[in-house]
């Protein structure tokens, strides 16, 4: 296989920010912060270092014929830093939200010292951050969906393009005898 055990979704090898660290509910890789970071700049990418040389050979019948594998492998860095740059949007995302969330229930803490019933204003405003935090969830779940979705289809393309460096290796050893 082209990834030799490579995982472009490998959450435990990558450090997470210390407060997505200390949150039992965080599970993600990268920090907020990070999301601006892109992998268009291939030395940005984490853990393709070598991909070509595992791919493409250095003799010249197998450069002239590797070509297509040259524009493979380079499809497939690119594929992967899309993965990484949409999880990390996500990531961004979903901080953001819980940010939010925490303001919200930090609201209705205070709110709690008045009994229900009390105060007309203080109930209807408790139960307006008690229905933006459904909101809240609701929008955790479609970004959970979106990326997913989003990352799915960059794997099914990962894929996609392994089969046809499956067939270019094996057209180059039939060439190559």
């Amino acid at each position: 296989m082209i990834f030799n055990g490579f995982n472009p979704l490998n959450y435990e090898q990558l450090n997470p920010h210390p407060y997505l660290a200390q949150s039992p509910n965080y599970s993600f890789f990268s920090s907020p912060y990070q999301a601006s970071q892109s992998y268009a700049d291939d030395s940005n990418l984490p853990y393709t270092e070598g991909l070509e040389e595992k791919v493409v050979s250095k003799d010249p019948l197998d450069l002239f014929l590797g070509s297509k594998k040259e524009a493979l492998t380079e499809s497939v860095k690119a594929i992967v830093g899309q993965i990484y740059d949409r999880l990390a949007i996500s990531d961004l995302n979903l901080y953001e939200i819980d940010q939010r969330m925490s303001r919200a229930n930090s609201v209705i803490d205070q709110l709690d010292v008045f009994e229900l019933g009390a105060l007309q204003v203080v109930d209807k405003r408790k139960a307006n951050f008690q229905k933006e935090l459904i909101g809240f969830e609701q929008e955790k779940r479609f970004e959970r969906v979106a990326c997913w979705r989003d990352v799915s289809r960059l794997k099914t393309q990962l894929l996609e393009i392994k089969q046809q460096l499956d067939i270019q290796s094996s057209r180059e050893k039939l060439i190559n005898g």
